[in-house]
């Protein structure tokens, strides 16, 4: 087990070195406001709630590992990679337990686990942070299992509890587990020896001598056991397909047929027996065929018959190579492609996590009988084991260093697929991040030619021609974003953005209201669509709007100030302070909020409130001067006179042309009897203000003191 965990640490340590990836990172973890926020009762909610809005499906405990990540390690991507790390050594190391326990085959549990933790087929699941319900599901495989086994060996009441709350914590992560009950109906047969095919039937000699005894059942009783795990397996199914439904994720028939899916569920089987085989060409993305010729179709439908129909005849004999053969094939179908959503590629190489098991336990069983059958002496196959080995680990040290960021990860995609405009527009995301925009609008224009009906690629080549205002192109892109997926809620606040700066304000709250109707708690819409609204004199509804804004996010520091402008706007002061206060426990440091809170504590008479918060903006931004001229006033009409002078002095030095402090200043002279002073400022303010009335009867009142 140590060893175990060494060579895996040995390949894949330097992930704490990568950086987020900007392809369900972003969705999972560092753009996601909920996983962001950390583990709170609201966020739990959130988690277990499968008709709320996200981008992916119900998964509750992988959004909570995510929240656990965050209070661990922030967004810093380091802890993120290593947390993933330890998963993975972990479902290593339960793995070999697993084996060991149930077959009492040290060397064979040890070869499968080492092949399990060293497969570059397994790369992704391990430094893909986003794939950490891959691994945390895993993990609640292996535990249910351990706990069957040790069911198994003493059924009752309490260890089949503990199966099945292992098991519904595993489908909480992800719904992979849905046929694990098949599965340990399998093992019910090899390794356990629970059921029997005929009386006469005897276990092989793959079957170690030291077996443990586990409890014999008849088939019928073995089957009803896995019901209740079945029917659990159906609700979280009912769940996953409720929450894909309600985010608007399933991928109907008329856009990838029946008869696609099938052939490619077909071809897909070959093609990761033969990356488990030769790993080469492995990559985070392969996309979907559009046709899949027949020939190709049918030569893996020959292969697949071709291994299952010998293997079936010689189950009594070999059964270690039946239970690994339809493990791979029974856990690979929630993979497979009958039913989609989301993004779909062809096949991922993280979907074998679990099925490549199944032929690791071939192999590890399968070749210690060859050699045996060819009177080769076991101990012979130790060296080219453990060269197998050191290929593998080798070939997954350089898989891994794909991962280390965006550029690195995508440009291997399109050195290894074709027709990857998943790679491109991703590309064509990192280049337009690094402000490099001829090169990122060279690969989306790559990516749209590939699959013009790309929503996703649209959208991205607006945000680029925005960035660098190309104002019209950015809307014709947008526009095409919109035709294509209707609903794509963002594209439609990145429309409005665009017609706001283009000053077509009619449009732009158009698009602001459609973007809030699909998702209403789109905190950015609503409050720029508040903004619009106030300058139209629109107040009730501008009211609305930055309230919506600050229930979807309660720190948002610049609704919470505009609103309470609008709000000292039409005399609600009260309000006001109420929301300024919130936005400087926000961020104490903001001068001009300590300034219009300070205005509102003067509207409602509360002037020692008045005079602390200007005193507060001052500190901040000694250059403020309405905070100078402000404090001044208020002190001035409180009778402090002499305290006021150096603050308005201390405006018009800042602003020479700030007719009213001038003004001000020559008043607080007046009333401390400076009759030059006040003159002075009266015949400066006067200069700025040429006949202003209330100026020159001041000036005259000046001039007439003794």
């Amino acid at each position: 087990m140590i060893a175990l965990a060494i060579v895996t640490l040995a390949v894949y340590a330097r992930v704490y070195q990568f950086e987020f990836i900007d392809f369900d990172d972003n969705t999972y973890v560092y753009e996601n406001e909920s996983v962001r926020k950390g583990l709170t009762i609201k966020n739990l909610i959130w988690a277990f709630d499968p008709g709320r809005e996200s981008q992916a499906y119900w998964h509750p405990l992988t959004w909570l590992s995510h929240m656990a990540d965050i209070e661990l390690f922030g967004l810093d991507p380091a802890g993120h990679h290593l947390m993933n790390l330890a998963f993975h050594i972990a479902n290593i190391l339960l793995l070999f337990l697993v084996l060991r326990l149930m077959t009492g085959a040290v060397w064979q549990s040890a070869f499968a686990a080492a092949l399990f933790a060293l497969h570059p087929i397994n790369v992704d699941s391990v430094v893909w942070i986003a794939e950490r319900k891959n691994l945390i599901s895993t993990a609640f495989w292996m535990l249910t299992m351990l706990a069957y086994i040790r069911y198994a060996r003493k059924p009752g009441l309490a260890g089949y509890l503990l199966v099945l709350s292992s098991m519904a914590l595993g489908l909480m992560a992800k719904p992979m587990l849905m046929t694990l009950p098949c599965v340990l109906l399998l093992l019910d047969y090899w390794p356990l020896g629970r059921i029997r095919l005929t009386q006469t039937h005897h276990l092989n000699t793959a079957q170690p001598l030291s077996q443990p005894d586990f409890q014999k059942a008849g088939i019928r009783r073995l089957i009803i056991e896995k019901i209740p795990l079945l029917l659990l397996a159906l609700l979280v199914v009912f769940i996953f397909a409720f929450s894909l439904s309600s985010n608007h994720q399933f991928i109907d028939l008329q856009s990838v047929p029946l008869s696609l899916r099938i052939e490619n569920a077909i071809v897909s089987y070959a093609a990761y027996l033969w990356k488990l085989i030769w790993p080469a060409n492995l990559t985070v993305f392969y996309p979907y065929p559009q046709t899949i010729p027949l020939w190709k179709t049918l030569a893996a439908a020959l292969l697949l018959l071709g291994i299952s129909i010998p293997i079936a005849f010689t189950v009594k004999k070999f059964p270690y190579l039946a239970v690994g053969w339809f493990w791979y094939l029974g856990t690979l179908v929630p993979a497979i492609g009958l039913i989609q959503g989301g993004l779909m590629p062809a096949l991922a190489d993280r979907w074998a996590y679990i099925p490549a098991i199944g032929i690791f336990i071939m192999i590890a069983w399968g070749l210690p009988e060859l050699g045996k059958r060819i009177g080769l002496n076991p101990k012979r196959l130790l060296i080219p084991a453990i060269a197998a080995l050191c290929v593998l680990g080798m070939v997954s040290w350089k898989q891994t260093g794909h991962w280390r960021n965006n550029q690195t990860l995508f440009q291997h995609a399109l050195e290894v697929t074709a027709d990857n405009y998943v790679a491109h527009n991703n590309l064509g995301k990192y280049h337009a991040e690094m402000k490099q925009t001829a090169e990122a609008l060279r690969h989306y224009q790559n990516a749209i030619e590939i699959k013009p009906d790309s929503a996703e690629t649209h959208y991205n080549m607006g945000n680029a021609l925005f960035d660098t205002n190309r104002l019209h192109e950015a809307v014709n892109a947008y526009q095409n974003a919109i035709r294509i997926r209707p609903g794509y809620a963002q594209a439609h606040y990145n429309l409005g953005n665009t017609y706001k700066k283009l000053s077509h304000l009619e449009e732009s709250i158009s698009h602001y209201r459609q973007t809030v109707a699909m998702e209403p708690d789109h905190a950015k819409a609503h409050y720029n669509l508040a903004m619009l609204l106030a300058d139209r004199k629109q107040v009730g509804e501008a009211l609305y709007h930055y309230q919506k804004a600050i229930g979807s996010k309660p720190d948002f520091r610049d609704a919470h100030l505009n609103l309470a402008m609008l709000l000292s706007r039409i005399g609600r002061q009260e309000e006001a302070l109420e929301h300024y206060q919130k936005a400087l426990a926000i961020n104490p440091k903001d001068a001009d909020a300590h300034y219009n809170c300070a205005n509102a504590f003067n509207a409602v008479g509360k002037a020692d409130q008045a005079i602390l918060h200007f005193r507060k903006a001052i500190a901040i931004d000694p250059g403020h001067a309405k905070a100078h001229n402000n404090l001044a006033t208020t002190l001035l009409n409180r009778g402090r006179a002499a305290e006021a002078i150096p603050h308005y002095a201390k405006a018009v030095e800042i602003n020479p042309e700030y007719a009213s402090a001038h003004y001000n200043l020559g008043i607080a002279y007046f009333q401390t009897g400076n009759q030059s002073g006040a003159a002075a400022s009266f015949r400066e303010a006067l200069r700025l203000n040429p006949g202003a009335k209330h100026i020159q009867a001041a000036l005259d009142q000046a001039m007439k003191m003794p």
